[in-house]
C-alpha cells in the first residue's frame, strides 16, 4: 500500500528514464495436488488444467483487464496513459504516458496521486485474486462443468423467467 509519492515504485524501460510501475510477480501459486484435492480429479488432470488456467488468466490480465483498469482509473487524469509488461518473466506493470520519475515526484498533485493509488490497488487486488487457489479452482471447475459449491458433476439445468440458472443435485445449491 502506498501512502505518499515516495512510495511509488519505478522501473526503467530499456535505457529510458524510470516510469511508475507495479510489481506483479506472483510468488505462490496453488499446486496441482491442491487443485486435485479441491476438485476431486486426478493429479495429471489437475496439472494440465492448472497450467491452462494460469496461461488463460495471464493472457486475460495483460490483454483485457489491464487496459480496462488503465481506462477506468488513469485516463481521466492521464489521457495518454498506457500499460504493458516489462522485466524478466513480465513481473512488472509499467505505465507510460503519465510522466517519468522526476515528473511524478515533483509534478503530480493529490488528484494525480489518488488516481495512481486507485490504479495500483486495483491491479494488485486483481493479481492476488486471479492467482488464488479458490479463484483458480473455481475457474477450472466451471470449465470442467463442475458445481462451484461442491465441485460435483451432477448438475442439471433449469430455466427461470429472469434467465438460466444451474441447480446442483448433489449439494442442492443454485448458481
Amino acid at each position: 500500500m502506498i501512502n505518499t509519492k515516495a512510495d511509488i515504485k519505478f522501473h526503467a524501460v530499456g535505457l529510458g528514464s524510470p516510469v511508475p510501475a507495479i510489481n506483479v510477480k506472483v510468488h505462490h501459486l496453488p499446486n496441482e495436488q491442491e487443485i486435485a484435492k479441491r476438485l476431486g480429479v486426478k493429479i495429471d488432470v489437475a496439472r494440465k488444467e492448472l497450467e491452462e488456467e494460469i496461461e488463460l488468466q495471464t493472457f486475460i490480465f495483460w490483454d483485457k483487464t489491464l487496459p480496462r483498469l488503465v481506462r477506468q482509473k488513469l485516463r481521466a487524469n492521464f489521457p495518454s496513459a498506457s500499460a504493458h509488461n516489462e522485466g524478466y518473466s513480465s513481473g512488472w506493470v509499467v505505465v507510460t504516458g503519465i510522466g517519468v520519475k522526476w515528473e511524478v515526484l515533483e509534478g503530480w498533485d493529490a488528484i494525480d496521486f489518488t488516481a495512481w493509488k486507485l490504479f495500483e490497488s486495483a491491479v494488485s487486488d486483481t493479481v492476488k485474486r486471479i492467482s488464488s487457489a479458490n479463484y483458480l479452482a473455481q475457474a477450472i471447475g466451471e470449465r470442467l462443468g463442475l458445481c462451484r459449491h461442491c465441485y460435483s458433476r451432477e448438475t442439471t439445468y433449469r430455466q427461470y423467467v429472469c434467465g438460466g440458472r444451474t441447480y446442483c443435485q448433489s449439494c442442492g445449491e443454485w448458481q
